[in-house]
Formats: C-alpha cells, structure tokens, sequence
C-alpha cells in the first residue's frame, strides 16, 4: 500500500493543481497522507478545485494519518495557497488505525515556521461530517498555522478532542478572516 492516496500523490516547489472538479469520490483505507485532490504538498498552489459527494475513511493501517478534503498535508514551513476551493458532501469516518494526527474539510494540516512561508487559505469551504476517535479536527483543517482569510465551514464534527469548527488546533499566530454557519 502507498504511503500517498490522492488523484496526485505530492505536488512539489513550484506544483499547481487549478480547476479540477471531481464527484463521488471514495478514498478509502487511507494510512499515511490522503487528499481528494493532493496526499501532499511542498510550496505547491491548490485553485479553483471542487469535490463532492466524498467518502474518506481510515484503514486499519493508519499510523500517522493526514486527512483532508482537498490537501492531507503540507510539508512545515513551506509557503502553500488554497485559492476558490470547496468540498461538498463530505463523510469521512476516522475510526480505524493507531493515529490520525489531523483531519479537516479542505486541509489535513499545514504549518508555517517563518514569517516568509506559510500556508494561506483563501474563499474556501467545506460542508459535511467528519467522526472520529481521533483528535485535531476541523471543519477547514485539523492542524493550522497561517492565514485563513474568506473561508466558512459548515461540518458537524463527532469525536474525541481539539475539534473546531474551522480548525482543530491552530498553532502560533494564526491569522482569522473567516464566517461559521
């Protein structure tokens, strides 16, 4: 089994995913990085991308796991963009496995470690549910630390602890622009 499952495995410096629009998506058995657009991202830019009707859920397996609706991860302190995104439909079941460190509607998790690369997320939404026995959930990302700006959730989260509307556990100086409904 691959440590990456995504319809791209790792965007790297430089990458762009723009415009891809999927439906009745199913991702299953996820372990390590997993993202309905990009298990994983360094200095990548994710643009006007939409999913929906999405099914994701944990393997047996998982270890480590990184989940999100469009990105499961980018790499710490690398500079990252999610522009005009959207997930719809979404259900993911986090129930199996040793560890899922972050699950969110668009991002799993992003980090910044300057003040010059970070992760930005930018008129993105997501709408759905997540359950999970796990911690580090939320309604845009599970883990974060950047700027999040435009950006609305509309995600019923069932489970264990650091669970956000927006973000499960947002580190540093996150900076907040954002709507809840």
């Amino acid at each position: 089994t691959l440590p990456y499952i995504g319809l791209i495995a790792r965007l790297e410096e430089g990458a762009s995913a723009d415009g891809i629009h999927m439906k009745h998506v199913v991702l299953k058995n996820a372990y390590q990085y997993a993202g309905c657009v990009a298990a994983y991202a360094r200095a990548a830019h994710i643009r006007n991308c939409t999913v929906a009707d999405v099914e994701m859920s944990s393997g047996k397996y998982a270890s480590g796991l990184y989940i999100g609706g469009i990105l499961g991860c980018n790499e710490n302190g690398t500079i990252l963009s999610i522009q005009n995104c959207f997930v719809r439909g979404l259900d993911m079941k986090l129930s199996q496995g040793s560890s899922v460190l972050a699950a969110g509607g668009i991002l799993g998790s992003g980090y910044r470690n300057s003040d010059v690369d970070y992760p930005v997320i930018t008129s993105c939404y997501a709408e759905g549910e997540i359950s999970t026995n796990f911690s580090n959930c939320g309604g845009i990302a599970g883990q974060f630390n950047g700027a999040m700006e435009g950006s609305y959730s509309a995600v019923s989260i069932y489970g264990s602890t650091r669970m956000g509307s927006l973000i499960g556990y947002a580190k540093g100086d996150t900076v907040w622009n954002y709507q809840y409904h």
